[in-house]
């Protein structure tokens, strides 16, 4: 099917764009990586160089895409090559390898055009760089402009399958005409005779190809058979090398596979058979015969292949595709014989196609800007954890020393805000905004406690004081807070990382109170006493008892509180500009916020003060937008 160029530009909003771009440009990475690769393999590692050939062809629509011949320093060759014969070119006529440098910082865009069944393609155009030695003879240190044209399709609300579908030169005068098949400009001249039968060993292979392909997806065969069928396949084509479009899957990561990685998917992702595979011979078009040696040639066919089937018993596939396969064969005298594939792939839209009278391609002059963490983004966060107020005055207490000892347990701390965030780039950024955190710990005070050291009564008699406690106090304290923190996040827009967060918060107090329940009975132990009087709890005496406690009360804290922050944690993309971010986070006070001048203990014992101080151990998530 033929996609005419002259298309209305399509309406994406700004944030699709930046996507497409985004995209867009790392298929012309790759393209440049995979080039530069084989050019380091190409001494060193054979083997290495063609496997990134390999990967290098997967980045193009098919392997019959038009590349602008750039190898060739003096331009003397052919303006352009298939994409197949181009990767290959590069091999062998830069034997000590070649690196290329694409200044995609400074490219330029042209208008998403809209052609049909939901497909889109875009120009690209950038400077283009090459450091080879050709043919060992001549330096190639040319510098072009060259245009890029990417197509990619609509898919779930989304964009995908972005591939490269052809290259050229800036210059107008380049444009390759795309309506013409390459193949018809080299064609070799048959009469009637020969071309029916050229054509029916063609078609002859075909309906080979699809019989064996069904009867290996027949669940009804036997396995000894299907052996021979697989081996039958296999002979089908020139070597084991050759590359066979993966009509298998709904969505292949590969779309190119060798013909045993075709029979493993074949077997594999269709365990209980296929339901229907069939290839339209008889209407099928078959190019002119190109000469490729004495005596050997080849041609391409095309025609529509129906597959249908349960994909790994989990998803119904069906899908029509328009293959182009193109064969071999050797002609002696009248007869054609030992017709080989070469390569099966899939027929490419021709996205140059140009209506006739069409003004000539015009050249990409817009800007990029691709997606990026740079600029501002909002978050809204919430955490929950435990949230210990220490109070160094009663956790430096100790039985031994101060012959009582209170315990504290934490109790829930809490956050939610919103936050600002601005990065400078794509990796670090400062974060701000407004926050509300709750803070609550228990201080129990459980048993019987006396205090070694003598006290005199209003009598100056003797005495030890005895505390007889099951008491509970809560600490509850809630603070709007300003953060200030510095945010590193790791991985590309779009791609799972991790984040570092470092910085302090600066609180201001909202509420801080107490709440105390429970029973305090404090009596005395009069050791020179008479047996009958040596414990007392006369409130003459000074003593007293409390049952049923429940008091409320405002905690005398400070307004403010300072505390350092830290986080660190998994960032899950939503898309490239929404993020999920999970991880624990800590806040370590680092200001006293006891307002009082002396701490007196349960025996009356004035202390020196020590600071009070917050903290918050917590895990939190925050949804974070670009805006």
């Amino acid at each position: 099917m033929l996609i005419n160029l002259q298309a209305e530009p399509a309406d994406f909003s700004e944030k699709e764009r930046i996507v497409i771009y985004t995209h867009s440009l790392d298929v012309i990475r790759d393209y440049q990586r995979l080039i530069n690769e084989m050019g380091e393999f190409a001494i060193s590692d054979p083997e290495a160089a063609k496997s990134s050939s390999e990967s290098f062809l997967e980045l193009f629509v098919n392997r019959q895409v038009l590349i602008y011949n750039d190898l060739d320093p003096s331009h003397n060759l052919s303006p352009f090559y298939e994409a197949e014969t181009y990767i290959s070119n590069v091999l062998l006529w830069y034997p000590d390898g070649m690196r290329i440098a694409l200044d995609i910082e400074n490219a330029k865009v042209g208008n998403i055009m809209e052609h049909e069944d939901d497909i889109y393609s875009l120009d690209i155009m950038m400077t283009k760089k090459i450091d080879g030695n050709y043919l060992n003879r001549m330096q190639n240190q040319n510098t072009e402009e060259i245009l890029f044209r990417v197509a990619f399709s609509r898919r779930m609300g989304g964009f995908a399958n972005y591939k490269i579908v052809g290259i050229r030169n800036s210059d107008a005068s380049m444009v390759p005409d795309y309506s013409k098949n390459l193949d018809e400009v080299k064609s070799e001249e048959m009469d009637e005779n020969d071309i029916f039968k050229m054509e029916e060993g063609m078609r002859a292979v075909m309906q080979d190809y699809v019989n064996y392909i069904a009867l290996l997806g027949d669940p009804q065969e036997f396995e000894e058979d299907k052996a021979f069928y697989r081996e039958s396949f296999s002979s089908l084509f020139e070597n084991e090398d050759v590359r066979v479009y993966n009509d298998l899957a709904p969505d292949p990561e590969q779309s190119l596979l060798t013909v045993e990685e075709y029979l493993s998917s074949l077997q594999n992702d269709y365990p209980k058979g296929i339901s229907n595979v069939s290839i339209l011979v008889d209407s099928a078009e078959i190019g002119q015969p190109i000469k490729t040696g004495e005596g050997t040639y080849y041609a391409t066919l095309t025609a529509d292949k129906f597959f249908s089937g349960n994909y790994q018993d989990r998803q119904a596939f069906r899908e029509m595709f328009p293959l182009t396969v193109r064969i071999r064969f050797e002609r002696s005298g009248n007869a054609f014989t030992d017709f080989r594939i070469q390569s099966v792939d899939i027929e490419a839209e021709d996205f140059y196609q140009a209506e006739e009278g069409a003004e000539e391609l015009s050249l990409p002059t817009m800007s990029i800007t691709t997606v990026s963490r740079k600029g501002w983004s909002v978050g809204f966060e919430g955490g929950y954890g435990l949230s210990p107020v220490e109070n160094q005055n009663i956790s430096a207490l100790t039985l031994d020393n101060n012959y009582h000892a209170w315990e504290s347990q934490p109790g829930y701390g809490i956050k939610a805000g919103v936050n600002v965030f601005y990065y400078m780039n794509d990796k670090l950024g400062i974060k701000t905004g407004i926050t509300y955190n709750a803070y609550q710990t228990l201080f129990s005070l459980d048993g019987i406690f006396t205090n070694e050291a003598l006290s005199r009564d209003v009598n100056d008699d003797q005495f030890n004081q005895i505390i007889d406690a099951n008491y509970d106090s809560t600490l509850t304290m809630s603070y709007i807070s300003l953060p200030l923190v510095l945010n590193y996040t790791t991985g590309k827009p779009g791609d799972f990382g991790f984040y570092l967060e470092a910085g302090a918060v600066l609180g201001y107090k909202l509420s801080a109170s107490y709440n105390t329940t429970g029973s305090f009975n404090y009596y005395g132990y009069y050791p020179y006493h008479p047996a009958a009087t040596q414990t007392l709890d006369l409130e003459v005496l000074g003593f007293y008892k409390e049952e049923n406690i429940n008091r409320s009360g405002d905690l005398p804290v400070s307004g403010i509180n300072l505390s350092g922050y830290a986080s660190f944690g998994i960032n899950i993309p939503m898309g490239y500009f929404n993020t999920i971010r999970i991880g624990p986070e800590i806040h370590y006070g680092i200001m006293d916020i006891d307002t009082g001048d002396a701490y007196t203990d349960i025996f009356g014992n004035q202390i020196s003060r020590q600071p009070t101080i917050l903290k918050k151990y917590s895990v939190k998530i925050s949804y974070i937008l670009k805006l």
